[in-house]
C-alpha cells in the first residue's frame, strides 16, 4: 500500500507542477508578447 500510495501521490503531484508551470508560461508569454524576441536574445 505504502509503494502505491507513493507513486500515485508523486504521479499526482508531477502532473500538477507540470500543468501549472505550462499555464504559467502560456500567460506570462501572452503578457509579455511584445518582448518576445528580446527575451529569446537575451538568452
Amino acid at each position: 500500500m505504502n509503494e502505491l500510495d507513493l507513486t500515485n501521490t508523486q504521479a499526482v503531484i508531477s502532473m500538477v507542477v507540470l500543468i501549472g508551470l505550462l499555464l504559467y508560461q502560456t500567460t506570462e508569454t501572452a503578457k509579455k508578447a511584445p518582448n518576445l524576441s528580446e527575451k529569446t536574445n537575451r538568452r
